[in-house]
């Protein structure tokens, strides 16, 4: 078990040297990405198709990861003509790491998947959890799709969870991005606009923001999955703190989305009812009002983090993912 306390997991900052300038893994780098592979249970999908890269946006160096589904005959795959490309997008503390039931599902449908570490999270650089605008995660997402699309089949398709819904939003209603590249569907796992008591956020906020740049991380029971909540405290790349500049990125972003133009564009937003970490009921009926075309379907024993939801209970909402897919 790696220490959470470990101040570089996986040699990271040599890993983004490395794939910055497109050199080839030196040994010693080859078993630091296996062991973060093999710690992340990520490796039994991880063979010839997988890739790792970086890119730089902004002041930040951005790791992405791509699988392409298995075509090996001998395995029993049929493979048939790609569906096309999901790009994944974490949530607030999270990496791509801890989404490999995602990843895992996507590739069974034969999606290839790229995600992305955001800045501030997992492999890629930055203060941990922090952010000084949240349109620099759009802007590392948009940095990532020009690198990998050339070398992924489309359609393109977007799903985020929680902060990753938001930087969804956000590329929708607060960019011109979708004026350069075209996402056929997007999809909000639990999306943030604005947190749970987010009143009672802010206020601590102006409190305490004159005198601490960052407060000691809560542990909420946001998923039923009881092993997922206990590897959180050991995983070596989860923040340990929240990010003062984080909250107040948050606060300037919300009234933008909330003044946002409504837009036509193919969305799913899938909402679990025992989510106590958004303000779920505002967040969807902003949404409806902002995305008059989205489609919403609500669970009532899903609990925040539906990516690492227990089996039964992510089954339910994925059921409907693939019902979304195909309409």
């Amino acid at each position: 078990m790696l220490s959470g306390l470990d101040s570089e997991p996986f040699k990271a900052a040599a890993l983004r040297e490395s794939l910055l300038h497109q050199r080839p893994l030196c040994e010693w780098l080859k078993r630091q990405q296996q062991h973060y592979l093999n710690f992340y249970q990520l490796a039994p999908f991880s063979g010839a198709g997988y890739q790792q890269g970086c890119v730089r946006s902004g002041e930040y160096e951005v790791v992405y990861q791509c699988w392409r589904p298995c075509r090996d005959e001998e395995a029993g795959v049929i493979q048939k003509s790609s569906p096309g490309t999901f790009y994944v997008v974490h949530g607030y503390y999270d990496h791509l790491g801890i989404y490999r039931h995602l990843i895992q599902a996507l590739l069974g449908k034969g999606y290839t998947v790229v995600g992305l570490d955001l800045p501030g999270h997992g492999l890629s650089s930055g203060l941990r959890a922090s952010i000084i605008t949240f349109q620099q995660y759009t802007q590392a997402l948009w940095q990532v799709i020009q690198q990998t699309y050339p070398y992924c089949p489309g359609p393109y398709n977007l799903i985020g969870q929680s902060t990753g819904g938001a930087v969804a939003i956000d590329w929708w209603l607060n960019s011109d991005l979708q004026h350069q590249f075209n996402f056929e569907s997007t999809v909000l796992l639990a999306p943030l606009v604005k947190p749970a008591n987010w009143q009672q956020g802010l206020l601590s906020y102006q409190l305490l923001s004159p005198f601490l740049k960052r407060i000691k991380r809560g542990y909420s029971r946001n998923s039923h999955n009881d092993d997922f909540l206990a590897f959180l405290r050991d995983d070596p790349l989860q923040p340990r703190y929240l990010a003062v500049d984080w909250v107040k990125a948050l606060k300037n972003w919300i009234p933008m989305i909330e003044n946002a133009d409504p837009l036509s564009c193919r969305v799913l937003i899938l909402q679990g009812e025992e989510d106590r970490t958004v303000d779920w009921r505002f967040n969807t009926q902003l949404l409806r009002q902002k995305f008059p075309q989205a489609q919403l379907s609500f669970f009532p024993q899903v609990r925040h983090h539906m990516v690492n939801e227990s089996d039964d209970i992510r089954l339910l909402w994925l059921n409907r993912l693939w019902q979304f897919l195909q309409d």
